[in-house]
């Protein structure tokens, strides 16, 4: 049984960021020399990888972190998705599917509990801390993905642990305590449309991301690696300071210092990337203003329209 390889390159990408060394990592393969735009890898190979990284990272909630880094990965299959399907229902039984064709070590078990749908992700994998980290980093995709879907205030999501603050504050959402990794919905819901508004905005935003996230992949220092983590976070809005921060699994002081180290600043990068998008929709006059405000982070119209009047009127 294998897995598409890209899942394997998205690892070894956020490895990478994470300050391990990639080659190091592509060695523990059966076939070191293996090439990662084929079909499949193992699934041994893949274990291998995600091991060593929980060995030397001794992060409990890596899992966590490589959800958040896969969603624009993962904004590309939301939009597949949401051209072939017209409910949340079809929607769940596309990514079934998915999952059963790409990524077969992760399965959904979906149960009729009253007037609730339980959606519950489990895996085959026997070391725990292994599955709770793949099962973790899945489970966060899953639940941007029918966010974005659906609506988020209509989810009640569930995770096995004490701890669910660290969850809390990356997904941004209440969480409840339960046995499984849960996503429950009212049965009304697995029949109503597609969000289509939020497929909108991906279907405009995600070409940008992936032109920007390029243009600076040759560009060395941390100010870059902190501005890809940012791109990559897109959900499509722009993820806050803390989201980022938690992704390097440093203090807020280390974080700044090294930005400070290269002559930049978290507000300064966010704001080039806030010029640049803006720029780019206002050009092709692809979205209201509320909406740009919206993905740029804006709790308002009029913010936005102050700060593009810095930025193009001055």
């Amino acid at each position: 049984m294998a897995i598409n390889a890209s899942f394997l390159t998205y690892l070894l990408d956020f490895a990478a960021c994470r300050g391990m060394n990639r080659r190091s990592l592509q060695a523990l393969l059966s076939d070191s020399e293996l090439d990662l735009m084929q079909a499949g890898v193992s699934i041994d190979d893949y274990g291998r990888v995600w091991t060593q990284m929980i060995t030397e990272l001794e992060d409990e909630y890596l899992g966590l972190a490589f959800g958040m880094y896969l969603n624009l990965g993962s904004l590309g299959l939301i939009h597949q998705i949401s051209l072939s399907a017209h409910s949340i229902e079809q929607a769940l039984k596309l990514l079934e599917d998915y999952l059963a064709t790409h990524f077969p070590i992760v399965q959904i078990h979906k149960e009729v509990v009253g007037d609730k749908i339980k959606v519950t992700l489990q895996t085959q994998v026997e070391q725990k801390l292994l599955a709770r980290h793949i099962l973790d980093a899945n489970y966060v995709v899953m639940f941007r993905e029918l966010g974005m879907m659906l609506e988020t205030k209509n989810l009640t999501i569930q995770l096995p642990y004490e701890d669910l603050a660290p969850f809390e504050r990356q997904l941004r959402t209440t969480i409840a305590q339960g046995s499984e990794h849960c996503l429950i919905f009212d049965t009304q819901k697995v029949n109503e449309s597609i969000n289509q508004r939020n497929m909108r905005f991906i279907e405009v935003l995600l070409p940008k991301y992936l032109m920007m996230l390029e243009q600076g992949q040759k560009s060395p220092g941390f100010a870059t690696l902190v501005k890809q983590m940012i791109l990559r976070m897109c959900a499509p809005e722009l993820p806050t300071f803390q989201q980022v921060k938690a992704q390097f699994a440093m203090s807020d002081r280390t974080f700044q210092r090294r930005l400070t180290n290269e002559g930049q600043s978290f507000r300064a990068i966010t704001n080039a990337i806030k010029k640049e998008l803006a720029s780019y929709l206002r050009e092709g006059n692809q979205l209201k203003t509320q909406d740009i405000a919206y993905i740029l982070g804006y709790s308002e119209a009029s913010a936005y329209l102050h700060a593009a009047r810095e930025w193009f009127e001055a």
